[in-house]
């Protein structure tokens, strides 16, 4: 996490009040659209929170620039997607980041997310390649393999429907 005195000094964050054990509520102005953002920042019982909201929900990339101006680039956070009998919303534009103060984050190894130094559009290209000279039956495996019963569905009709196997 940044010092407090660098969280503090992030052009064109507002903090509209503070605690003494690391927490303050204030805004945040995006100097390239000007739309205002609400964050929530704390820093309690073994966890860093960041709450950003506004009249939507931040996007990907904004919640990405966040992440990058609230901790160092060697710091790894996450967005929780609770257990249904866990949830709870209490704002719907609202997305929170999370980081552990007491232990590391477990991470998945990076070649299960995807391939370093690779474009997405060559990924593209490279896994159409290879679905293109595989027999349905090939691609429903792969599918299945890799995927389980999750796989496109619209895939697995069509292959259904052609006479292969169903998983």
């Amino acid at each position: 996490m940044r010092t407090f005195k660098e969280i503090i000094s992030i052009p064109n964050l507002v903090v509209k009040r503070s605690d003494d054990v690391g927490g303050f509520f204030g805004y945040w102005t995006d100097p390239l659209t000007q739309k205002r953002w609400n964050v929530c920042f704390s820093s309690y019982g073994g966890w860093e929170h960041l709450s950003v909201s506004g009249r939507k929900t931040p996007d990907w990339d904004l919640v990405c620039r966040f992440k990058d101006m609230f901790w160092r680039e060697d710091e790894a956070c996450v967005e929780y997607h609770p257990r249904k009998e866990d949830y709870v919303n209490n704002c719907e534009t609202c997305l929170h980041i999370w980081r552990p103060t007491e232990e590391p984050l477990p991470l998945p190894p990076p070649e299960y997310v995807g391939v370093k130094g690779v474009s997405s559009s060559d990924v593209s290209a490279i896994a159409g390649i290879m679905m293109d000279s595989q027999t349905p039956k090939e691609k429903a495996d792969f599918l299945h393999e890799r995927y389980g019963d999750n796989f496109n569905r619209k895939e697995r009709r069509i292959l259904n429907a052609k006479g292969n196997s169903k998983h």
